[in-house]
């Protein structure tokens, strides 16, 4: 929602527009990743891998529009842009990718029979607030001004568990199945964004490798995800951002399925 004060005293007491911002941005970042495997034996393997949290600051162009037929009139008679809503501004956001420490290990169970485990740690704390600038000032309610709209998901740290294994049925066939569970980073209804309205996560996939002589291998892989149903609940803003939402709640169910195809040719 656009909510605004003409600075203008004798204009109307308040306007309200319900409208929406298209922000999109780009950014490099630079990273790096450590990595160790120890063979402790003919049968057991152990890695460690790290990578490294990336730090961007994503700039780009927010594209404002006005929704419903009042919103478009008042937009249409240029009645929002003394208050600083104009069709294009520049925009930017920073944001931290966080690292990650995943414990790779597996077991040679038989000569066609390998199991495999892994624990990985997310440290997705790191967003625990966003700022969104907008390159204009505006007007906003109670006659202040704002040039940001922020973020405060509060995420918290994460772990994700998987176990799977392989069997090769024939010299050419390798049959996969693995099962993990993934926490999200989302706290509770009051921090989960409508935008991403994640929650516990189990995977199951199934796949397999087919080698086609010595040099072509063809892989497959499915896997479903299913997420715990999850709710959304906001407190009306405080009046300090440009967005002015009201406050709301939903309930969201979600599933997502994946599917995977990869070939390759190995020179000679």
């Amino acid at each position: 929602m656009l909510q605004a004060t003409p600075s203008n005293p004798t204009a109307a007491a308040q306007i309200k527009a319900d409208g929406h911002a298209d922000v999109k941005g780009s950014d490099w970042g630079v990273g790096y990743q450590l990595a160790w495997m120890w063979d402790i034996n003919d049968r057991a393997r152990v890695g460690v891998n790290y990578r490294s949290k990336v730090s961007h600051t994503l700039k780009g162009d927010a594209e404002w529009a006005a929704d419903g037929a009042a919103a478009k009139q008042q937009w249409n008679d240029n009645m929002l842009t003394p208050l600083g809503y104009t069709a294009n501004e520049k925009a930017s956001v920073k944001i931290v990718t966080p690292e990650s420490l995943s414990v790779h290990g597996m077991y040679k169970v038989s000569d066609k029979a390998d199991l495999f485990g892994d624990v990985t740690w997310t440290r997705h704390s790191r967003f625990n607030k966003a700022e969104l600038f907008f390159e204009k000032e505006k007007n906003i309610a109670n006659g202040k001004k704002s040039d940001r709209t922020t973020i405060t998901p509060n995420w918290r740290n994460t772990y994700k568990v998987g176990l799977g294994g392989s069997y090769q049925i024939s010299e050419p066939l390798q049959l996969r199945v693995g099962i993990a569970f993934d926490k999200p980073p989302v706290r509770n209804a009051d921090y989960r964004m409508n935008s991403l309205p994640d929650g516990n996560r189990i995977w199951f996939s199934a796949g397999m490798k087919y080698h086609i002589g010595k040099n072509h291998v063809v892989d497959a892989a499915y896997t479903h995800i299913h997420i715990n149903d999850t709710s959304y609940r906001t407190a009306k803003a405080s009046g300090n951002d440009v967005d002015s939402k009201g406050a709301s709640c939903a309930r969201f169910k979600n599933h997502a399925d994946i599917i995977g195809l990869q070939y390759t040719y190995k020179f000679k």
